[in-house]
């Protein structure tokens, strides 16, 4: 390839690429420090909490835990939820304080984790604590606790909810639940354990209790109604295809008597016949042999129906019973 040419094509797609990369830079340079906007908010918040007003205080440091997560910005929240008597959401915010802090090598965080601690002890006398071992071979299950959704790295945590009903789910990737009812008082403590049910987990049906004396082990009579229901329709409709035989047998018959009508009609003596008459000695044959099928069918179907209409009689004398010699029919008509 001309040299020319190739560097025709190559410097404009250098020229685009040092653009975009120069653009990024300077879209980042303008764009706030995420660290900065959480230290604003947290400042805002503590100025909100210190004069009162929780609700904005409690905007404020949700924002900045959203921004930068900090063990520091989770006490505050926790503190703030807890002057708005939302117990159970600053219970999941202080122990988020303190597993935060926990995992942390920030050792400026351990005095915001002992803080959180101790308010936790405090706060747990008023509330319900549940501790779920969860069970969940999938990886994408969800858990909830009453109306609050439990975070998946604070499920090893004991987890507070208001006393009284309390509802535990946990519901896998495909709709699948294991649900749990819990009574629990205020200072209350319960363990359990719950797993992400199999897809396809076969389920066992209890046996229905008997409604009537046991039949002898080897004589089992069907005598319900639903039974004979469904013999009498199947003898209808084994009469309708029977008629339908009969009806056949006499339409092929009179086909084939005609054909044979018109052939003894041109060639009465056998001899000498014309070729074109042949025609007219298969179809006879033929419609003769399609009616001696149909009267066969419609013969067999027939008597299938009545046989299906006398075992479906009711009464004793027409039981089916299933014996270890196979089907028999008995009584007499």
């Amino acid at each position: 390839m001309d040299p020319r040419r190739l560097l025709g094509w190559y410097l404009p797609l250098v020229v685009v690429s040092v653009s975009l990369c120069l653009n990024a830079a300077r879209a980042q340079d303008e764009a706030p420090d995420a660290q900065a906007l959480a230290r604003q908010a947290y400042a805002a918040g503590v100025a909100a909490f210190q004069q009162g007003d929780f609700v904005q205080a409690a905007v404020q440091f949700s924002a900045a835990d959203e921004a930068f997560p900090s063990p520091n910005v989770k006490l505050m929240l926790g503190r703030t939820l807890l002057r708005l008597e939302r117990r159970v959401e600053a219970h999941a915010s202080l122990e988020a304080a303190v597993r935060d802090a926990r995992i942390s090598s920030n050792e400026r965080y351990a005095q915001a984790g002992n803080a959180a601690s101790e308010e936790l002890a405090q706060l747990t006398p008023s509330v319900a604590t549940i501790n779920v071992r969860v069970d969940d071979p999938t990886g994408r299950a969800h858990l909830r606790v009453g109306d609050m959704e439990v975070p998946r790295e604070a499920w090893g945590d004991p987890i507070a909810a208001e006393p009284g009903a309390i509802e535990i789910v946990l519901q896998g990737p495909d709709g699948q639940r294991d649900v749990k009812q819990l009574e629990m008082t205020a200072g209350g403590a319960a363990t359990l354990s719950m797993a992400v049910p199999l897809r396809n987990a076969p389920v066992l049906a209890e046996a229905p209790a008997p409604v009537s004396a046991p039949q002898p082990a080897d004589v089992a009579s069907v005598t319900s109604s639903d039974r004979s229901q469904q013999l009498r329709t199947l003898s209808y409709v084994a009469a309708g295809i029977g008629a339908g035989g009969i009806v056949a047998f006499g339409v092929l018959g009179a086909m084939s008597n005609s054909q044979f009508a018109d052939l003894e009609a041109s060639c009465p003596d056998r001899t000498a016949c014309s070729s074109s008459l042949r025609d007219h000695a298969t179809r006879g044959q033929t419609y003769q042999t399609l009616a001696n099928v149909s009267l066969g069918v419609g013969l067999g179907a027939l008597a299938a129906g009545v046989v299906l209409w006398v075992v479906a009689l009711p009464g004793e004398r027409n039981q089916v019973a299933l014996t270890p010699r196979g089907v028999q029919l008995s009584g007499a008509f």
